[in-house]
C-alpha cells in the first residue's frame, strides 16, 4: 500500500506539471487583459477538484495502512510474517472501495457548497466590487502592469497620491501590498480597495502580482515578490515615494509569502549571501510588516484542510512536498540574533472565527517572533472577525481597520490618528445589512 502511495503521488505531480504548462499560457493572457479575462481564474478550482478525485479520496486509506504497516513491521519484522500481511484480503478491499467512495461524496459536496457559497456571495455584492473595478481601471493616478522582472506575472500596479512626484513635494510613505488567493487565485487587483484608501491617506502603495499554483510552487513565488522588492527600492524614488519608509503588507497566502519572503532574505543577509546593501535594500531599512489573516505555518493549515474535508493541496506547491521549510513559524526557530536585530517590527491582525487561517496561525508567529528576539508591535486577534473580514466586509461597511494597523507603522500614532480622521468616508460602501446578511455566507 505504501507503493501504490507513491506512485499515486508521483502520477498525480506529474499530471500537474502539463495542466501547469497549460494554465501557464493562460495565465500570461489573463495578465494582460485582466479583468475582462478573470474568468480564467476559474480553472483553478475545477484543477483542485480533480486533484480530489484523483488522489484526495484514496489517501486517508492509503496514508492509514502505511502507517499501520510500519506499525507492525516494527514489532515483528520476520519474512514470512510480512509476506503472509502483504496478501490483501477480500474486507481489506472491500474497505478501501467503500472509503473510496466515502471520501468522494464527502469532498465533493464539500466543494461543490463552498463554491455555490461563495458565487452567491460575489453575486450579491457584485454592484459594488464592480464599482471598484470600474475606479481602479479609470484612475489615472494608478500605473498599472508595471513590470518588474522577466516572468509572466512579473508587474505590479502603483497608487500614486495626489501631488507625489511632482517638484518640490516630500517623498511619501510606501506599502508593498501582497494580497491573498490561497496560492491559487491570487492577483494584484485584490488590493484595490485597500490601494485606493491608503492614496487618499497620502501612501504610495506597489500592489504586487505572483504566480500562482499549479503554475508555480512556492519558490517561484517568492522570487516573485523578490522581484518587486528589488524593483520598489531601486525606482519608487522616482516616483515620489521614499525607500527609507517601506512597510509590506500580506494578507492570508499574501501574509505566508511576505513573512517568507523577508525571514529568508534576513537569513541571506545574515549569511552574506545578499551583501547588506549591495541590491540597493537591506530589510533593516524597512519600517514594518503587517500581516492580516495570515498563513505562518503550513503543516498546521494543511492537516486542518484534510480534517474540514479539503483537498490538501499545500505539499504539492512545496518542493519535495517539505511543509515546515516553507512555513515561517518554523524558519523562526533557527533564527540567529543577528537576524531578528534585522527584522523590522512585525503588527498582526487575525479573527478568532476564522475558519479559512485558524487564529491559532498567528499566535503561535507571533509568539515564536518573540522567542526569536524579533519586536511584535501588535497581535490582534478579534472575537467574532472572520477571515475575508478587513479586507471586504469591514471597507465596504466604512471601516479603516487595515489602516489602523498599517499608518502608525509608517507615521507614528499621533500622525496616523490625524489623517484617519481627516479621511473623507470610505467608497463604495453597501448597506450594512446586506453585509450582515452575506457574511456567513462566504466560504473563506
Amino acid at each position: 500500500s505504501r507503493g501504490v502511495f507513491r506512485i499515486s503521488r508521483f502520477a498525480w505531480d506529474g499530471l500537474f506539471q502539463h495542466l501547469g504548462a497549460m494554465v501557464a499560457m493562460l495565465e500570461q493572457i489573463q495578465a494582460i487583459v485582466f479583468p475582462a479575462a478573470a474568468v480564467l481564474l476559474l480553472l483553478y478550482p475545477i484543477v483542485l477538484l480533480i486533484g480530489t478525485c484523483i488522489e484526495g479520496w484514496a489517501s486517508p486509506y492509503l496514508r492509514e495502512q502505511s502507517e499501520g504497516s510500519a506499525r507492525v513491521d516494527a514489532k515483528d519484522a520476520s519474512p514470512a510474517a510480512n509476506k503472509k500481511r502483504a496478501r490483501p484480503s477480500g474486507g481489506s478491499a472491500g474497505a478501501f472501495v467503500l472509503n473510496t467512495l466515502y471520501q468522494a461524496c464527502r469532498r465533493g459536496a464539500i466543494g461543490v457548497t463552498l463554491l455555490v457559497r461563495f458565487v452567491v456571495f460575489a453575486l450579491a455584492l457584485a454592484p459594488w466590487f464592480l464599482a471598484i473595478g470600474i475606479r481602479y481601471a479609470r484612475d489615472p493616478n494608478i500605473r498599472r502592469g508595471v513590470r518588474v522582472g522577466p516572468k509572466p506575472r512579473n508587474y505590479v500596479d502603483i497608487y500614486i497620491p495626489a501631488g507625489a512626484g511632482k517638484e518640490g513635494a516630500p517623498p511619501v510613505p510606501v506599502v508593498v501590498a501582497v494580497m491573498g488567493g490561497a496560492w491559487v487565485i491570487g492577483h494584484r487587483a485584490w488590493s484595490a480597495a485597500l490601494a485606493a484608501r491608503l492614496k487618499e491617506a497620502g501612501v504610495m502603495v506597489v500592489a504586487v502580482d505572483y504566480r500562482n499554483w499549479p503554475c508555480a510552487q512556492v519558490d517561484d513565488m517568492l522570487d516573485d515578490v523578490g522581484s518587486a522588492m528589488d524593483w520598489v527600492f531601486a525606482n519608487i524614488a522616482d516616483l515620489g515615494g521614499d525607500p527609507a519608509n517601506v512597510a509590506m503588507v500580506g494578507q492570508s497566502a499574501g501574509a505566508h509569502l511576505s513573512a517568507s519572503f523577508l525571514l529568508r532574505r534576513c537569513a541571506m543577509e545574515v549569511q552574506e549571501r545578499v551583501a547588506e546593501g549591495k541590491d540597493g535594500w537591506s530589510v533593516r531599512s524597512m519600517k514594518g510588516f503587517i500581516g492580516v489573516s495570515g498563513v505562518y505555518d503550513l503543516s498546521a493549515l494543511n492537516s486542518e484542510m484534510d480534517k474540514r474535508g479539503l483537498y490538501p493541496f499545500l505539499p504539492h506547491m512545496c518542493a519535495d512536498g517539505d511543509l515546515k521549510r516553507y512555513s515561517p513559524t518554523w524558519l523562526l526557530n533557527d533564527a540567529a540574533p543577528q537576524m531578528a536585530a534585522l527584522m523590522p517590527q512585525v503588527r498582526l491582525l487575525h479573527g478568532e472565527a476564522d475558519c479559512s487561517a485558524p487564529s491559532s496561525q498567528t499566535t503561535c508567529f507571533a509568539k515564536a517572533l518573540r522567542a526569536g528576539g524579533i519586536e511584535v508591535a501588535a497581535s490582534d486577534v478579534r472575537p467574532g472577525m472572520r477571515h475575508t473580514e478587513p479586507v471586504v466586509e469591514d471597507p465596504l461597511t466604512g471601516g479603516d481597520m487595515q489602516l489602523e494597523y498599517i499608518l502608525p507603522c509608517l507615521m507614528g500614532e499621533e500622525e496616523a490618528k490625524r489623517r484617519l480622521e481627516s479621511l473623507p468616508p470610505v467608497w463604495p460602501q453597501a448597506p450594512r445589512f446586506l453585509i450582515d446578511m452575506m457574511r456567513p455566507v462566504m466560504p473563506f
